[in-house]
């Protein structure tokens, strides 16, 4: 279960609970999982990537990045 998978990066699941539903969690999830920066980064064991990949095909089929963002009960962007 992606959960169990994340216990070890308590910043991501904090990061995908505030943004999960947003344009802003499928950029975070893009941003941890490719290298765009100059520097080297350690990288993600082959568990935690897959599941990091997963979530993020999942957000992005559920919310297409052409999509809105959520909308409150007043039909307001939050």
């Amino acid at each position: 279960m992606a959960l169990d998978v994340l216990q070890a990066y308590p910043h991501i699941l904090e990061a995908l609970k505030v943004t999960w539903g947003y344009p802003e969690c499928g950029v975070y999830l893009d941003n941890i999982l490719l290298q765009e920066r100059g520097t080297m980064r350690q990288g993600f064991d082959f568990k935690t990537y897959e599941t990091l990949e997963t979530l993020r095909d999942l957000h992005h089929f559920l919310y297409p990045p052409s999509t809105n963002p959520k909308q409150d009960t007043w039909g307001e962007s939050l």
